[in-house]
């Protein structure tokens, strides 16, 4: 697993190899960014679920202001942050909803939220519809939402719009901003 543009282009990343954290392959990573990418400079971004920070780190090296990382073991993301030489980011290590709800009692807003959580696991559609009530979005936010393809999203009608989808083998990414009420 590597990095594949920006400023840390090509280098290596550290990732479990027991299968605890499925990394987004190559193809579906450079689609993603070529998809983002006049959007990238400058930009706040919440990588949850973020596994080895391979997605944030993409997001740093094409020129992110700011990432915040969040898991449950944020090990692989410390590691692979130090190898980059990246020492200014903030790591959330924890529960996805608790972190949530932490980041908007502080007023935190982000103009990308990566969601990546174990497939099948019901985690990325509680997260959504959380961050759209907690208002963790600024007002042209998007939430991208990686999951496994051919996996119906619950409906998110009601508060939420998918605007765009993308199938990459197995992955699935869903293009989702909050609906204006």
């Amino acid at each position: 697993m590597r990095i594949i543009a920006g400023k840390h282009r090509g280098r290596k990343l550290y990732f479990p190899l027991d299968k605890t954290v499925r990394p987004t392959g190559d193809r579906a990573k450079e689609a993603l960014f070529c998809i983002l990418q006049f959007e990238i400079a400058g930009s706040v971004v919440l990588d949850l679920f973020s596994g080895s920070g391979a997605i944030g780190l993409e997001f740093i090296s094409r020129g992110a202001e700011r990432v915040i990382f969040c898991d449950i073991d944020a090990r692989y993301v410390k590691k692979n942050l130090a190898l980059a030489g990246e020492t200014g980011e903030e790591i959330l290590e924890g529960d996805y909803l608790k972190t949530i709800k932490k980041l908007s009692d502080r007023g935190d807003r982000f103009d990308f939220i990566y969601l990546d959580p174990p497939y099948k696991s019901g985690y990325g559609e509680k997260a959504i519809k959380v961050i759209i009530e907690n208002n963790l979005l600024k007002t042209d936010g998007k939430i991208i939402f990686e999951h496994y393809y051919g996996k119906d999203l619950i409906d998110l009608t009601e508060y939420a719009i998918i605007y765009d989808t993308r199938v990459y083998g197995t992955q699935q990414m869903s293009f989702i901003k909050p609906k204006k009420l």
